[in-house]
Formats: C-alpha cells, sequence, structure tokens
C-alpha cells in the first residue's frame, strides 16, 4: 500500500461508522446507483475510464481504519487498483434479460463493499450490443448524491475523451484532506454554538422509545402524477421558492396534523455545498448533512410565512453545519430522536450524457438504492421523470396500511398546497388546514 495521506473522519461519518459495526449483517447505509446504457459501448474503455475516475478522486482511492487505532481515520492511497466487474447476458432470451439485470444488480447489492479495503465499485451488465446496464455499489460513508453526480460526469468525460482519442484538458481537484481540515476549524467558530442555542432554545426533549427494528426496514413506491409534477414547478415560480421548501412544508404540516403542536423539530438535508469556496465546488465526498429545522406553528402564523421562515431557517442552518456534535447534544439531548422519522429530497443534478460528449451512445440514471437507519423515511426523488416517493420504514413498529394511509396524507398535502392560490397562502395555517386537509384526514390517519 502506498499512502499519500491519513485524515480523519468527519464527526458524521464517525457516527455512521459506528452504528455500522454495532449492527452486523445489516447493510446500513448500503447504497447502490444504476444506469441505462444504449448505444454501442467499448467494455475496455469503460474500464479503463473507470480506473482514471477512481484516481481522480481522493476519496474514492482511500479505506478506512479502525482497528487498533485510537480514533478511526481515512488512508488515502496514492493510487488503487478497483476493477470493473463484466456480466453478460447477450445470450438470454429477451423477456428474461430485465429481469436477469435485476437480479444481478440485487445480488451486487447484496455483497456490501468492504470498508477496509474498496468501499466502491462498478458493474457493468451486457444486455445487448446496443443495450447495458452500469451499477455503481457503495456505502453512504463514502459520497453522498451530489458526489455521485459528480463522479458520474467525470467517468463519462473520461470515457469520451479516450473513445475520441484527445487528452483532458488538465483539471486541478479540490484536495479532500483541505475539506477536513475546514470542517474541524469551523467546528472552533463560536458564531455556530451562538446560532444552535438560539435556534433550539426552549425545545422539550422528547420521550425516547428503545428501537425495535431488528428485521431490517421494508420499501414502499408511490408514483407522483405528472400533473402535480407540473404544478410544482409552477407553484415554485409562481412564489419564488424551491422544491425543497415546498416538500419540507408538506411534511412539517403532516407532523402537525397527526400530533397538533405548537412546534415541529424534523430533520432536514442540506448539500453542504452552498458555503465551500470555488475552488471546491467540484470535490466528492459525505458533504451533505442532516440538521434540525425548527418549524413554529402559533396564531400569527399563515401558510405563506410557514414557506418563507422554512426557506431562510434552511439557508441559515446550512451556514451553521459544522458545529461540534457535542454542542447539539447538549443543547438538545435527545437529537436522535427527532431524527427517527425524516424527509429526504433527492434532487442531485443527475445529467443525461452521450450525444452532448459527441459519444456514439447515451446513459440515463434511473434506479438508486439505500439501507437507511431510521424508522420511518420518505425519500422525493425529483430526478426521476415523474417523482417518486420511497419510503423506508421498520415493520415492527408501522404497519403497511399505516404507511400508505401516511404516503397518501402526504401526497393530499401536497396537491392542496401546490394549487392554493395567493389569498389562500395568507390564510392562517390552521384555517388552511381545515379549509383543505382535516375533512379529509379519517381516510388517511388511523
Amino acid at each position: 500500500m502506498s499512502i499519500l495521506e491519513v485524515v480523519p473522519l468527519l464527526p458524521l461519518q464517525k457516527t455512521m461508522l459506528f452504528r455500522i459495526l454495532s449492527k452486523p449483517g445489516f447493510p446500513l447505509f448500503a447504497e447502490q446507483w444504476r444506469y441505462k446504457i444504449t448505444g454501442r459501448l467499448n467494455i475496455v474503455l469503460m474500464e479503463q475510464a473507470w480506473k482514471k475516475t477512481i484516481n481522480s478522486f481522493e476519496i474514492l482511492h482511500g479505506s478506512f481504519l479502525w482497528k487498533n487505532v485510537k480514533e478511526p481515520i481515512f488512508i488515502i492511497q496514492k493510487e488503487v487498483e478497483n476493477p470493473c466487474r463484466i456480466f453478460s447476458l447477450e445470450n438470454t432470451p429477451v423477456k428474461y434479460k430485465r429481469k436477469k439485470a435485476s437480479l444481478i444488480a440485487w445480488e451486487e447489492y447484496q455483497n456490501p463493499v468492504d470498508l477496509e479495503a474498496l468501499p466502491i465499485r462498478m458493474a457493468v451488465t451486457i444486455l445487448s450490443a446496443e443495450h447495458y446496464e452500469l451499477i455503481v455499489t457503495s456505502n453512504h460513508i463514502l459520497f453522498d448524491g451530489w458526489s455521485n453526480a459528480i463522479i458520474m460526469n467525470q467517468l463519462m468525460q473520461n470515457y469520451c475523451a479516450l473513445q475520441k482519442n484527445y487528452k483532458m484538458a488538465s483539471e486541478k481537484r479540490p484536495i479532500y484532506s483541505d475539506y477536513i481540515r475546514s470542517v474541524y476549524q469551523e467546528q472552533n467558530d463560536p458564531r455556530h454554538t451562538g446560532f444552535w442555542e438560539g435556534y433550539l432554545q426552549g425545545i422539550r426533549p422528547l420521550t425516547a422509545h428503545p428501537r425495535r427494528n431488528k428485521l431490517g426496514n421494508c420499501r414502499a413506491h408511490i408514483p407522483v402524477k405528472e400533473e402535480t409534477v407540473q404544478q410544482i414547478q409552477k407553484f415554485c415560480q409562481s412564489n419564488n421558492c424551491t422544491v425543497s421548501v415546498i416538500l419540507y412544508t408538506v411534511w412539517t404540516l403532516l407532523l402537525y396534523i397527526e400530533k397538533p403542536c405548537k412546534t415541529v423539530i424534523t430533520g432536514a438535508t442540506v448539500s453542504g455545498r452552498s458555503t465551500l469556496p470555488a475552488s471546491q465546488l467540484g470535490l466528492a465526498g459525505l458533504l451533505a448533512k442532516t440538521l434540525p429545522l425548527r418549524v413554529n406553528f402559533n396564531k400569527e402564523q399563515s401558510v405563506k410565512n410557514i414557506m418563507k421562515d422554512i426557506c431562510y431557517d434552511l439557508i441559515a442552518i446550512e451556514e451553521h453545519m459544522h458545529v461540534n456534535p457535542i454542542v447539539w447534544q447538549k443543547i438538545l439531548p435527545d437529537i436522535d430522536t427527532y431524527f427517527r422519522e425524516g424527509l429526504t429530497i433527492q434532487n442531485y443534478p443527475v445529467q443525461r450524457h452521450g450525444s452532448q460528449n459527441k459519444c456514439d451512445w447515451s446513459i440515463e440514471f434511473y434506479h438508486s438504492f439505500y439501507h437507511s437507519d431510521m424508522d420511518f423515511s420518505i425519500s422525493v426523488k425529483t430526478y426521476i421523470a415523474p417523482f417518486t416517493l420511497e419510503v423506508s420504514y421498520a415493520p415492527e413498529q408501522y404497519s403497511e396500511a399505516s404507511v400508505y394511509k401516511r404516503l397518501n396524507l402526504f401526497l393530499h398535502i401536497l396537491n392542496q398546497l401546490v394549487h392554493s392560490d395567493s389569498c389562500e397562502l395568507q390564510l392562517h395555517f390552521a384555517g388552511w388546514i381545515k379549509t383543505h386537509i382535516r375533512q379529509h384526514t379519517d381516510q388517511y390517519i388511523e
């Protein structure tokens, strides 16, 4: 092993590693991304492009070490061999190909990556001379969804450069260890501590119940109607807001309807990139983070004001995301309890590659798989047309019927919100709920 550098883990990585090691045999945080490729693909060139990509990002040519060390560390090697796996289904009858391709992907997922050796791998399934599937299997402890898009973009660029036999302009990649150092320096900034002390002031601890999830999570899916997606986009333009603001508004309204209270605390995932210097925007790693989002429901709040507050708070909490985790534990000792249920918005900048890179094929991202450790989570996949809701839940705590009722309530609130006009949004939130939601909730809530 030729070591380039040794760096500490990010605080979130330490937490994730502890949970992974505490549940041996569980695929905690295991992740997989699947792509469809149409056109003529040179497998040898793809293998070469994969090797160049792996060694372009420091986070991809490293490994985790936690045995016989005081603190777990990440070892960055100068270069690694990470061969691409090739599976051929060219001789398989057409009616079985997609099923067998999915079985290959599932078997890849069921075979966890080795965090101590190769925490990421890629496989290519050959369906025919012009149809392929590309499978990237990893663990979320390594990098986030935004990083996946950056990595895949580099892979496609590397392939096209090899195919057209041209030399890519040398690009200075962000140094991963510089980012790690900046995170730990940020933790010492008293501004972050002051922000969170004020933001979470007055929050009462929850009564935490022990987790009972011994079977692993189950999953359910509901597609969002195309008409609703179009209305969401129209609503964003009319109200100068993002899809994330709309979805977090819907989620917190759902939590309020289920259990009315003055304040709702939930987890909100931020990309961690808005505060990066320009020189680090191409960085791959676990930059995203889930932070406490506070929504106040009081006499003054209209639906419009709730949306505005969520918009401002999403910006503010990301600005202060690198606070020392000990600060949160002091302010809110049961903070993990608030994160047992949550909403994840997968709005990664996934691109369609091929023709714009002058290649003889195109590649389309169409599926991802992730094993969460949350008791209940709704993932909204905005890169799929139309949007798809994927819920992951602990079967010991949630019945299938209750899960679908909750998903349908989420969709009902979403539909009512994006079809509300400006006057309706100015209504006090309780009146808006009574008018648009409450009369329908019997069919959604047990």
